[in-house]
């Protein structure tokens, strides 16, 4: 008759094979977690993209205002000399 009594070997396997499983478990969760860092950056990036967008365009509009103001200014100057060699 066979014994049904568990060896040391017999825990020893089976506690090499359970580490083993988590041991590829860990090494899949960690890609996992890797991938999804790498996704949370590139999310970050093109969100402090669209972030700066708008205050680009604002100040570009600024910018564009300034010299318009500053070429009506001139304008005005130009022609109140006009208008004073004419007088």
């Amino acid at each position: 008759m066979e014994s049904n009594k568990t060896t040391h070997a017999d825990y020893e396997y089976d506690l090499n094979s359970k580490y083993g499983q988590l041991k590829r478990q860990h090494k899949k969760i960690t890609a996992q977690l890797q991938q999804q860092r790498e996704r949370v950056e590139k999310l970050e990036t093109a969100l402090n993209t669209i972030w700066i967008d708008p205050m680009t365009i604002k100040l570009a509009q600024e910018i564009a205002g300034n010299a318009l103001a500053v070429d009506d200014c001139l304008v005005k100057a130009a022609l109140k000399e006009l208008e004073a060699t004419d007088a």
